[in-house]
This record gives C-alpha cells, sequence and structure tokens, in this order.
C-alpha cells in the first residue's frame, strides 16, 4: 500500500511539475510579445527621428519631422499594440480566415470572396489624393518596420495568438488599409438583413400585418408597398431563426451594432462660449476593443481621438480647430435583386426580354487541415451573386432564380478614405465639410464643430431610385426590370444638414434626418 502511493506521489509530483513548466513557457512566451515602449530603435532607411510617448494610459502620442512620419508612427505604434486584431481584420477583408482557422470560417470567406471586397479596394487606390496616399504609404511602412524587428530581436510573435495560429505575417500594403474601409461599409449596412426579413414576415401574414411588427420610424409612412407573394408562392415559406442567419459568421466578424449617438453645442447654448462635441459611436463589444485612442503631432497641429487599427484615420476626435464625431446613418446602400435564370441555360441570366451570361471567374479558397475549395463566382452586371443557402435567401427565392447584391460599398471609384484624411487636418468646419463631395461609404451622420460653429450633415452615396421601384429599397426586386435599378447617387448637396441652427443644439442617435417621401427618403427608417 505504501509502496503503491510514493508511485503516485511521484507521478503527482511529475505531472506538477510538467504543468508548472508548460505556464512557464505560457507566460514566458506572452510576455515576451508585450512591447517595451521605453526601448529606441535603429529603423532601416530612416534618417529624421520619430518619437512616440506613451502616457500614463498607454495612448501614443507620435512627434515625427513630416506627416509622413507621424503616419509611419501610428502604424508602428498600433502593430505594437493590436497586431492580432489587424491581422485577423486583413484576411477577414481578404477572404483568408480558413487558411488559419479551417473549415469553421469556409463560408465567411466565401461571402467576402462574392463580393470581391479585397480587389474593389484595390481598384480604388488609383482614386485617392497624393498626400493620403502617401500616409497611406507610411502607415504600411511603420507596421512593416515593426514585423522587421519582431523577426530580427526574436520579440515574441507580436502576439500571445500568433503561438497558436498560423505564425507567418505578410507585409502590410496601403490596399489592407482600405479594404478594412470596404469591411467596414459592409458591416455598417443591415439592409441585406432587413429585406430578407421583411419579405419573409410579408410571405407569411401579409404586408398590412407586416407594417405592425416591422413599423417604419416615425415620419412618411408607405402605404403601397408591392406584394413580395406576386413574385413568389408563399406557401412553403417559413420563418426561420433570425439569430442563426449569420452562422457563417462564426468568429462574429460581421456583427455590428447600428447605433451610436453625437451631439454638438453652439457657443450661445455653452458656458464656455465656445462650441461643444460629443460622439459615441458604438460597436459589438470585442477584446480588444475596436477603437484606439492616439494623437498625431502633424505640421498642421495636433489631433487626438479615437483611430481603428489597420487604418491612418482619426475617425472621430479634435484638433485645435476642429472636433467631429458621427452617428450610423442608417442610409438605404444596398438592394437584393432576384435575377431570373435561362431554364436551358444556368449560366445566363435575364435583362429585359433577353438572356445574358453572366460574368464568371473562380477563387480558391485555401483551408487549415483540408483540401481547398474551388468556387464558381458569378455576377450580374456588376452585382455579385450570393448563394442562396447564405441569410435564409432560399426562403424568399423563387425557383430557377438566385440573389444578387447591389450596394454602394462595392463601388469601385471610392474616395471616402481620402476625404476623411482631407477633413481631419482643415481649420474650419466649412472647408471640412466640403471634403465629403467624393465620400462613398459607409453612410453616416456627420457632426463638425469649430469655435464658432457646428453643424450635421449626412456623408455618403445615397442611391437614386425610381418613384416605380418595385421593393422600394424594402424588399428584394426584380433584376430584369430595368424600373428597379438605381440611376446613379444623389448629390453631396442633396443629403440633410443643418448648420449653426436657431436652437443652438444639433442632435442625432440614429433617428432618420428626413421625412421626404420615397425616394428621396435617405431611408425608411
Amino acid at each position: 500500500m505504501l509502496k503503491t502511493f510514493k508511485w503516485l506521489f511521484r507521478v503527482f509530483l511529475l505531472l506538477s511539475a510538467l504543468f508548472l513548466s508548460v505556464l512557464i513557457l505560457v507566460y514566458y512566451f506572452s510576455i515576451q510579445s508585450i512591447p517595451d515602449y521605453n526601448t529606441s530603435y535603429l529603423i532601416e532607411n530612416k534618417i529624421e527621428d520619430i518619437e512616440i510617448v506613451r502616457d500614463n494610459k498607454g495612448v501614443p502620442h507620435i512627434f515625427g519631422s513630416s506627416n509622413d512620419d507621424v503616419y509611419f508612427g501610428l502604424g508602428f505604434s498600433h502593430a505594437q499594440d493590436r497586431l492580432w486584431q489587424m491581422m485577423l481584420t486583413r484576411r477577414t477583408a481578404q477572404g483568408r480566415l480558413s487558411e488559419i482557422f479551417g473549415e469553421e470560417t469556409v463560408k465567411s470567406d466565401e461571402f467576402i470572396r462574392r463580393l470581391g471586397i479585397y480587389d474593389i479596394a484595390a481598384l480604388s487606390l488609383q482614386y485617392q489624393t497624393k498626400e493620403a496616399t502617401s500616409a497611406l504609404v507610411s502607415y504600411s511602412n511603420g507596421i512593416n518596420a515593426w514585423l522587421k524587428i519582431l523577426n530580427k530581436k526574436a520579440l515574441g510573435r507580436g502576439a500571445p495568438e500568433f503561438f497558436l495560429f498560423k505564425p507567418e505575417i505578410e507585409p502590410w500594403s496601403p490596399v489592407d488599409s482600405l479594404a478594412i474601409l470596404k469591411l467596414m461599409a459592409i458591416k455598417s449596412s443591415d439592409h441585406l438583413d432587413s429585406e430578407i426579413l421583411r419579405a419573409q414576415v410579408s410571405l407569411l401574414i401579409g404586408n398590412k400585418k407586416t407594417k405592425d411588427i416591422l413599423p417604419d420610424d416615425p415620419g412618411y409612412q408607405n402605404n403601397s408597398l408591392q406584394k413580395f407573394s406576386d413574385i413568389i408562392n408563399p406557401s412553403k415559406i417559413m420563418l426561420s431563426d433570425i439569430s442563426k442567419r449569420h452562422q457563417f459568421d462564426s468568429l462574429g466578424q460581421f456583427k455590428n451594432i447600428p447605433a451610436s449617438n453625437v451631439w454638438a453645442a453652439h457657443p450661445k447654448r455653452t458656458t464656455s462660449k465656445s462650441s461643444l462635441l460629443a460622439a459615441d459611436p458604438h460597436n459589438s463589444l470585442s477584446a480588444p476593443g475596436y477603437w484606439s485612442l492616439a494623437r498625431l503631432e502633424l505640421k498642421s497641429g495636433g489631433i487626438i481621438g479615437a483611430s481603428i487599427p489597420g487604418l491612418p484615420l482619426i475617425m472621430s476626435g479634435r484638433s485645435k480647430y476642429l472636433a467631429w464625431g458621427f452617428s450610423a446613418g442608417n442610409g438605404d446602400d444596398t438592394d437584393i435583386y432576384i435575377e431570373q435564370l435561362n431554364p436551358s441555360n444556368k449560366q445566363q441570366y435575364k435583362v429585359g426580354d433577353s438572356f445574358v451570361p453572366f460574368n464568371t471567374n473562380k477563387e480558391i479558397i485555401k483551408i487549415h487541415g483540408s483540401k481547398s475549395k474551388t468556387i464558381d463566382l458569378l455576377w450580374a452586371d456588376n452585382r455579385p451573386v450570393i448563394p442562396n443557402n447564405f441569410f435564409d435567401i432560399n426562403q424568399i427565392m423563387p425557383q430557377n432564380n438566385v440573389a444578387s447584391i447591389k450596394s454602394s460599398a462595392l463601388e469601385t471609384f471610392d474616395k471616402s478614405y481620402s476625404s476623411l484624411f482631407n477633413m481631419m487636418t482643415k481649420m474650419d468646419l466649412v472647408s471640412a465639410q466640403a471634403q465629403f463631395n467624393d465620400y462613398v461609404t459607409p453612410v453616416y451622420n456627420m457632426v463638425l464643430a469649430d469655435k464658432d460653429n457646428i453643424s450635421l450633415k449626412v456623408i455618403g452615396k445615397i442611391p437614386k431610385r425610381n418613384t416605380n421601384h418595385f421593393g422600394e429599397g424594402r424588399i428584394p426586386s426584380q433584376g430584369w426590370l430595368k424600373r428597379n435599378h438605381w440611376n446613379g447617387y444623389y448629390s453631396y448637396q442633396e443629403n440633410p444638414g443643418t448648420m449653426n441652427p436657431n436652437n443652438g443644439i444639433v442632435a442625432n442617435t440614429n433617428n432618420k434626418t428626413t421625412d421626404k417621401k420615397f425616394p428621396n427618403h435617405i431611408s425608411h427608417r
């Protein structure tokens, strides 16, 4: 008995020692990934000094001899603090999550590949302004400088997560940043979901009851919405569990809270006799958080506020001259189209009274631990086709039809990044507001304030729809009917806005910004 006890005790000690050794190794490798903020680094091909000062909260205050050096420092500090988050977001925008997570993320990758976000971002790079592009390049160089330091000095792998998953990190490029902005636009719009839901509900209970269950926001009410049952036989429709509609999004990369609040007060309403602005953008909970605070000391002066790792922008912040913040604009920037297939050739879809071939391509999704998957991509005109097993589309799609998506987020002529970049350094409200003429997406309610003025303006391209559009952007419509197609976009000047209102306050909590009737409505909610 004593002998057995001694043997068991030795086994216990051995297992305890092994467990303790593993804990020590995990701690060692994790601690190696934590950057030392009190170290100087010699950066290849960098002559001028760049100083990144961390305050007691870890917020980087970045100083350089030029603006490009400051953006280099922002990329460097983002990579120090949020490398895993940045690489994960980039892989999401590229449709390459499955290379590290395996089968679990194949559908997420397939959805992104079908939208073509990364390729569209690459095409939009040529339209950015010279200064904005230069900042993108410098920012990318800053990220890559930190990656080189990690490799040379064996400072862990940049984040503990890289010990669990594929450690190789590809260099950052300007297109990666633009793709993240495109991903933000896709995430910030829930109109794809809402069109499918409204179609499902209307097929089950009819239009009248649907208006009670899914009411518009207060304001203009549409009482003559077309019946979706005119397109599809509702006999086999079931309202599925909405929470499972995004089952393909296993990592929660597409979850978003389309909500936020922003306020500004005119000097006549403040005790300081200067404008005040407060912004409260909402996002789904994550660890680490969505935002990263930073201060940039540029030649035009310092700016400080909330940045997004992966982008050389202060999305919401202030300078000596200007403050800015935004709320979700809920602009109806997405439509689902029903594409009727040629019964004798499934590679053709209906346009008017004839059938034309889809534009096609193939993509290969590499899957960790499994064989690669080849998918056939289809486009109807410039609208990507989404398989009917996504988003419960199969429940609302007539036989021999497929769904395509039209979205402003998929425009290639997109200067949204440059608009945001140029706005940050303006010295007055009017010139800052003028930067959004070519801004496309996401649709925001942008609130600006300088010392003497406040304003709210909807930014983003709002589609022009015909008055006889079948679904009015609320339910899927027939792609072969020209009346359902967009006629370009409204000009920025036509977007709702106000400046220095009589009551001295501008505010938005995702409420409608106009009571205009369809098709000048911006959004039904």
